[in-house]
């Protein structure tokens, strides 16, 4: 089964990197990290562009080891002349173990795509997924359980103008998705779990090819057509409006929070898909950054012996890829530690 892993996040936030140059290292060209900074944060304000951020790491390999951690006091060498536009062929390294792989742009606008379908969303109101056609059955056996090329029957045909070559985009209901440590509801965790592509048309049913799947497909999935995307890659903005709480007590009743990790680990990190339960009405939009914020312990004072609570401290950015009204489905940009279930977010000031 052809599976899309975390590797695919991965490779999408890589797909940018160019092969480090040559250049002789430049004294004005060497930044020195200050608390907050992320190679994505630096990247935009050096480079122009977030995605190009492999361009620093590459060119500190003794420095920097890992691209998610970066410490203030370290000296970076920011690359120049970087190119305004993506060259037709990119330079990529998906893992640490693998060779570097050259990819094209028709092939970084599929990783994105891709991307993008595999997010997933948290709607509030589940009522239109009832209403999507279905896979009815599998082709050959009186099978439920599907994988890649297997043929399947779904629901809707001629009358609903279904036609040969169309694409469609399988969803499955994962549960139901609340806001930590309480019992308010966010929605329904709708995600993608593969695609089918219509081979024959009848009056009310269609035969159709699974031609990608990120895990198994059953009998009784969702399907939707598979629209267009918009090839331009997102650059997440420095912030949005923040809404004006009246209150410090309104201001942490409609605080928002990581609710979930697309896979369901209890952790995120860089490259990582979360959902948080702040939205449109909070502002945000396709490209909007949010920054992440862990509350801070109770801890005991060991000379006064007195309770002391710690500082709220900033742990991490999400850029946000698709939104509701009160729900986003974010990537997890930078992160100085694992992102968890239960931190919460705020605005990125302009």
């Amino acid at each position: 089964m052809r599976r899309w892993t975390p590797v695919l996040v991965a490779a999408f936030i890589l797909m940018a990197a160019l092969a480090a140059g040559g250049d002789q290292l430049d004294p004005d060209r060497v930044y020195t990290v200050q608390r907050g900074d992320t190679l994505w944060d630096l990247a935009e304000e050096f480079l122009g562009s977030p995605w190009l951020w492999p361009l620093i790491w590459q060119a500190n390999p003794t420095l920097v080891e890992h691209p998610h951690w970066i410490y203030p006091g370290e000296e970076l060498y920011i690359p120049p002349n970087v190119p305004p536009e993506l060259p037709a062929r990119i330079q990529v390294r998906i893992r640490d173990d693998e060779p570097i792989v050259a990819l094209t742009r028709e092939q970084l606008v599929a990783l994105w795509r891709r991307l993008l379908e595999y997010a997933g969303m948290v709607v509030p109101d589940i009522g239109e997924y009832w209403e999507l056609a279905h896979i009815v059955a599998s082709v050959d056996e009186d099978r439920t359980m599907l994988a890649l090329y297997d043929e399947v029957y779904i629901s809707g045909g001629d009358d609903e103008g279904f036609y040969p070559g169309a694409q469609f985009l399988v969803y499955r209901d994962k549960g139901l998705i609340v806001i930590p440590d309480s019992r308010i509801d966010v929605g329904r965790l709708i995600q993608n779990v593969g695609v089918i592509e219509i081979a024959e048309v009848f009056s009310d049913v269609s035969r159709a090819k699974v031609v990608a799947c990120n895990e198994a497909i059953f009998t009784g999935d969702k399907i939707r057509f598979r629209e267009e995307i918009d090839s331009e890659f997102l650059r997440f903005r420095t912030g949005v409006e923040p809404t004006e709480w009246g209150s410090e007590e309104e201001a942490l009743a409609e605080r928002g929070y990581v609710c979930w990790e697309r896979d369901g680990r209890g952790y995120a990190a860089q490259g990582h898909v979360v959902y948080i339960n702040w939205g449109t009405d909070q502002g945000l939009e396709p490209g909007s950054r949010v920054i992440v914020w862990r509350a801070g312990r109770t801890v005991d004072d060991p000379a006064s012996l007195e309770a002391v609570r710690l500082p709220d401290r900033e742990i991490g950015t999400l850029g946000v890829l698709k939104v509701t009204e009160t729900t986003a489905t974010c990537l997890v940009l930078g992160a100085t530690t694992r992102l968890e279930i239960g931190d919460y977010v705020d605005y990125v000031r302009r």
